[in-house]
Formats: structure tokens, C-alpha cells, sequence
């Protein structure tokens, strides 16, 4: 079994989006709303001592911080559909720039589509306040998006939109490295025998 660490944020906000490529693949930090591609399944039976050497670790300094282990092999990663959207929109809302002919240009923040908080939104349409802020409370519950609900607002040639991730738009160039390594990695060791494991807190 290979053995990669990754240290990354699941709490990072708009602009560092780690905790959407922890949502895709184990449900935390969901702020995509994906159907996880493994959940939390706790710490692999046969996880090696170097591994349960971080857990025990983080355990022993920090006594009372709750902490969710979990693991993905490269046969499960590569076996992902990437072009499967999450199951609805997205908490905040993507950033399109309007180009000189009309065409709206997507922006992107460390390798992936840029996204802002909806009260950005807000501040400039206070009058649509509360629709706005309904629509975004109907997201972060997981209920239906209310029928005629705006999923679009333009401001200062800036447009906001409500959109349903792919499964492709979470990893970036950082993530892209560690899956390239796991695949090579499982040229030697096998599909199965390529782990990440993981363990979140707070």
C-alpha cells in the first residue's frame, strides 16, 4: 500500500475551495451539495501505523476536538464520473466577467471557477433581500429551489450565478498533482493498492 499526505483546509472560503473537493469525495465542508463519492467510512482497517501515527497525534494535542476519519483508493477516484453534477446549486454563486462583445467569461480562483457569498448580491439589490436569502436557505437545507427563483444577477459587469457543480470543476492544479501521483503510483502497486487518507475536525 502507497502512502501520500495531503494537508489541506476544509474550512477555507470562497477563493481557497479545498472543502468542495472534500465535499465531491467524502460529503464535508458540502457546500456543493454532491452525492460524496465515498463519505466518511472511518480510518481503513489495515491503515498502516504511519497513519494512525496522525490520528493519535492530532488526538493526544487536541483531547476535545471531534475528528472523522476516512480514505479513497485511485480505482474509486478513477472510476468517478467527472461530469456528474452535484445534486443542486452551489451555496455561493459563481463570477463571470462581461467581455467588450457580450460574452460572459468565467473567472477562476486557484485553478478552479471563482465564487462569491451571496450577500455580495445583497448589497447591491437590497430590494431582492429577502428572495435572495430565501433561495440561498432553500440550497444550504436541501430543499427545492423555489419555482422562478432568479439564478442570475448582473452588477457593474460582474455576473452572479447560481450553478450546479461538476464533479471536474473541484480539484485544482495542487489536487491534480496528487491524483497524478496516485495514478502512477497504482501502475506499481495496483488500483486498489493506492489509498488517500484523510481526517477532518471541528
Amino acid at each position: 500500500m502507497a502512502l501520500i499526505r495531503v494537508d489541506g483546509d476544509h474550512k477555507s472560503r470562497p477563493g481557497g475551495r479545498d472543502h468542495d473537493a472534500w465535499g465531491c469525495l467524502f460529503g464535508v465542508s458540502n457546500e456543493a451539495n454532491f452525492k460524496p463519492l465515498v463519505g466518511l467510512r472511518g480510518m481503513a482497517a489495515d491503515a498502516s501505523a504511519e497513519v494512525r501515527g496522525f490520528v493519535e497525534d492530532f488526538r493526544a494535542r487536541y483531547p476535545q476536538e471531534p475528528i472523522d476519519c476516512s480514505w479513497v483508493t485511485w480505482k474509486e477516484i478513477q472510476n468517478m464520473d467527472l461530469d456528474e453534477q452535484a445534486l443542486t446549486y452551489h451555496l455561493s454563486l459563481f463570477v463571470y466577467a462581461r467581455g467588450a462583445d457580450g460574452r460572459l467569461v468565467r473567472r477562476e480562483a486557484f485553478g478552479r471557477p471563482e465564487l462569491a457569498d451571496t450577500a455580495i448580491v445583497i448589497q447591491h439589490l437590497p430590494d431582492q433581500q429577502d428572495a435572495i436569502w430565501d433561495a440561498a436557505m432553500a440550497i444550504a437545507l436541501e430543499r427545492r429551489y423555489p419555482e422562478g427563483a432568479l439564478t442570475e444577477w448582473e452588477i457593474d459587469g460582474t455576473v452572479y450565478r447560481r450553478e450546479r457543480m461538476r464533479r471536474r470543476d473541484t480539484f485544482d492544479d495542487e489536487w491534480h498533482t496528487v491524483l497524478d501521483l496516485m495514478r502512477l503510483l497504482a501502475h506499481r502497486h495496483g488500483p486498489d493498492g493506492v489509498r488517500l487518507s484523510v481526517y477532518f475536525s471541528g
